[in-house]
């Protein structure tokens, strides 16, 4: 073991190495190296679920960590590495007072195996990062005088504490003060910059304060200054005068660019057009558009325009579906956002740019998911209604009151992501209807609510809770839910959840009801 009074000694040898992991996509523009422990399996699990995820950037990200301090961790660290790919085990002991060492170890491995990568990130296994926001912040880098810099959120004058958790003792650092270094949690550095910061080492005395060590001492050993990116705190607020910083756990980015638009799908109609209807999709489930375009889709009972909501491409395949499919019925618009399940309120926000841009003038907008069944005269009757309501401006929907906040399982939210135990009143996400005129608000709410990847929470719970937008409930009766009677039409708004039902023979039925029938009955 390094003495404390001597330069450290690199840990260069591996014993999990992915020694291809930066070479296995082309055109990588950045890796990054995640601190970890083998017992952390959920926080690398919420990880990759989350941020690592992310299509915003092409990325490579690893989960560094040490030896095993027994059999079963060390079985356990092979299966996720089998798995996953994503498990750089370095051969040194992984406490806490050897963060250093993990620290070294990451450094080398990233000047051995992804030197053409152009940028490297460090990050903790228990934040979350906006991939997007991240995105601007390294475009905005060309051609900066701070390029080279350590990226990061900068402590200045630090005590050196003698006692407790953090103590070093005067034999270790004879300072008072630490000089200024990055918080350890986050940051951004040029990979062209990590040899220069890992062969400073050799002259640097060894410290296990890890933060001070590699972006202090070894950073002014390296005359590699740091630029402060002001409001990186978890949770913070970021002032909007500051349109190239990172934020973490902050109010996510709307997502303004797409890569297939349709600007004029409101207007081809000319000025009668009534509502305007995003559905969310993936470019996969074509058959589910398939569906939506033959069934309610296609109802001349109102005067609607239908578009589905994608975000990239994820391969040839999905690029050539999404293009053909836009080619062939002009009805696609894509955003230029990651399209994972936990990125779902990008996806959101994409649509009500999208909305509000293109069609703030048509009276009302209708969300609805692709696997929906909706008897449009129902809903023709229930914007007549509306129309006339002293609750018009109010949001639409099946209304859910007093909903868990989930810590485990497919719907975990992580405390610091959502710190209350319920979420405030909001619609459930299969459909719900609001006067255009509002989309505006929910979109301004945005920039001062944080980001929370349950998109039907966060838009119509916390979003609409923001901008004053009060919820008025369709009743529960109004909706099917995995059954379809011949008895409901006419009553029902929509119907969800039809697994194995064939919805072209069920729209069949509802329009031979209406050709024997007049208007719908509402009584709500």
């Amino acid at each position: 073991m390094t003495r404390p009074d001597q330069p450290a000694d690199i840990p260069t040898r591996f014993l999990l190495e992915e020694a291809t992991a930066c070479h296995r996509i082309k055109d990588v523009e950045l890796v990054a190296y995640v601190h970890s422990a083998i017992s952390r399996v959920e926080h690398r699990r919420e990880t990759r679920r989350t941020w690592a995820n992310s299509t915003a950037l092409r990325m490579v990200v690893m989960f560094m960590v040490g030896r095993s301090k027994n059999r079963h961790e060390q079985e356990l660290i092979e299966r996720e590495s089998f798995v996953h790919h994503d498990i750089v085990q370095g051969d040194y002991a992984d406490y806490y007072r050897l963060l250093s060492y993990k620290a070294l170890s990451s450094l080398y491995w990233i000047t051995k195996h992804c030197a053409h990568v152009p940028w490297t990130v460090h990050a903790d296994d228990d934040i979350l990062i906006d991939t997007f926001r991240l995105r601007q912040f390294i475009q905005g880098q060309n051609g900066s005088k701070d390029r080279d810099k350590l990226h990061c959120r900068k402590l200045v004058k630090q005590p050196v504490k003698r006692k407790g958790k953090w103590s070093v003792s005067p034999s270790e650092l004879a300072l008072k003060h630490y000089p200024p270094y990055c918080e350890g949690f986050f940051w951004l550095l040029p990979t062209t910059q990590v040899s220069i910061l890992l062969q400073a080492s050799a002259h640097v005395k060894f410290m296990w304060v890890d933060d001070a060590y590699v972006t202090g001492f070894m950073a002014i050993k390296a005359n590699i200054s740091i630029h402060d990116i002001k409001n990186l705190k978890g949770g913070a607020t970021m002032a909007s005068a500051q349109p190239n910083q990172i934020r973490i756990g902050a109010p996510p980015d709307v997502p303004r660019h797409f890569l297939i638009e349709e600007p004029d799908a409101c207007t081809r109609q000319g000025d009668s057009l009534e509502v305007v209807v995003f559905v969310h999709s993936a470019i996969k489930r074509v058959e589910q558009r398939s569906l939506t375009r033959l069934t309610w889709a296609n109802s001349s009972v109102i005067n609607m325009s239908v578009v589905f909501m994608v975000g990239r491409a994820k391969s040839t395949e999905e690029s050539n579906i999404v293009n053909h499919e836009s080619e062939l019925y002009h009805d696609i618009v894509q955003g230029d956002y990651g399209d994972q399940y936990r990125l779902l309120t990008y996806k959101a926000l994409s649509a009500l740019y999208w909305v509000n841009k293109h069609c703030a003038h048509v009276p009302w907008t209708l969300h609805a998911d692709d696997d929906l069944l909706v008897d449009t005269h129902v809903l023709k009757s229930f914007i007549e209604e509306f129309d006339n309501s002293k609750d018009r401006n109010n949001l639409h929907c099946r209304l859910l009151k007093a909903q868990r906040v989930y810590r485990k399982g497919r719907w975990r939210v992580m405390r610091k992501e959502f710190p209350g135990r319920r979420y405030p009143p909001f619609c459930q996400g299969i459909l719900w209807l609001l006067p255009t005129k509002e989309v505006s608000r929910l979109l301004r709410a945005s920039a001062a609510v944080k980001f929370l990847w349950v998109d039907d929470a966060y838009i119509t719970g916390l979003l609409a809770k923001q901008s004053g937008i009060k919820i008025s409930g369709i009743p529960n009766e109004r909706f099917g839910i995995a059954a379809f009677n011949e008895s409901d039409v006419g009553n029902k708004l929509a119907w969800f959840h039809l697994r194995g039902m064939n919805l072209t023979q069920l729209w069949s039925g509802i329009l031979e009801y209406y050709n024997t029938t007049t208007t719908p009955t509402l009584h709500h």
